[in-house]
């Protein structure tokens, strides 16, 4: 079901966060990761499991189309971040 984030809404695995040519979209995940999503994007959740009294959580997306910044949060160090392109370019700051 298509609809608008409002603030505070919450998002599940398996949704697609999408924008048009003025669209953009801000997310913070419990663990206080978050992912901003540029105009004209398309970015699936496809999983985002966090559980702070234990390590080794997880999160996959799917990047389709366009322009996204994915900032890790408490679960940084975890090497079980997947984020999946059909092409791009990937930057590593820190």
């Amino acid at each position: 079901m298509a609809g608008t984030l409002a603030v505070g809404s919450g998002v599940h695995a398996d949704e697609t966060i999408g924008t048009d040519k003025g669209g953009v979209a801000g997310l913070r995940f419990h663990d206080q990761s978050t992912l901003d999503v540029g105009p004209n994007s398309s970015v699936r959740l496809n999983k985002f499991i966090y559980d702070s009294n234990r390590s080794g959580g997880k999160a996959v997306f799917d990047a389709a189309k366009g322009s996204f910044r994915f900032s890790t949060g408490a679960q940084g160090g975890n090497r079980n971040i997947q984020i999946k392109t059909p092409v791009g370019t990937l930057g590593i700051r820190g």
